[in-house]
């Protein structure tokens, strides 16, 4: 039944518009499960539920190249994180970092600059998870000079926790 809807709806004009909908509903929930937790969703949501549904609405925005509602798309990177599904959620953060990278900033961004140093440090965060320190330091470090230039102490501060706990598990 779901293929055949979805086949349903690809032919029907208005399949950019229902999955646009769709990825914007799950950023929705990667903003809140970057900037509040997952426990603490609005309406109680169990985002651990959607998980699929926030695949199926990362790889659309891969496919259509929709980098900033990428970016906030990976803030589920932090719930896989939290479950262990740490492979899953260094894939996911990683590909929309590499998505934005291709994509220009427009004037006015600033919104997209500041989710791109938090995604940074989200993979540092990921990496540190999984004992590549070297990794994990250099995309902090990437997030630190990001974060700097933007102004934004919120994610200056998360970075250098990030570096913090790096130091901390290589017993620095």
């Amino acid at each position: 039944i779901r293929d055949y809807a979805l086949t349903r709806l690809e032919e029907s004009r208005e399949a950019y518009a229902c999955h646009l909908r769709h990825a914007r509903y799950f950023a929705q929930i990667g903003d809140a499960i970057s900037h509040v937790g997952p426990g603490r969703l609005p309406g109680g949501a169990d985002p651990a539920l959607e998980l699929s549904n926030a695949r199926a609405a990362l790889e659309w925005v891969e496919q259509v190249q929709e980098a900033a509602l990428g970016l906030r798309l990976a803030g589920f990177g932090r719930l896989w994180h939290l479950i262990g599904q740490m492979s899953e959620a260094l894939l996911w953060q990683e590909r929309m970092l590499a998505l934005d990278e291709r994509t220009p900033i427009q004037q006015g961004d600033a919104a997209r600059l500041v989710l791109r140093a938090e995604r940074l440090y989200g993979v540092g965060r990921t990496l540190l998870g999984i004992g590549e320190y070297d990794r994990a330091e250099a995309q902090a470090h990437l997030a630190l000079g990001r974060s700097r230039r933007l102004g934004d102490d919120g994610v200056i501060s998360n970075t250098y926790m990030t570096r913090g706990m790096i130091a901390h598990a290589r017993g620095e």
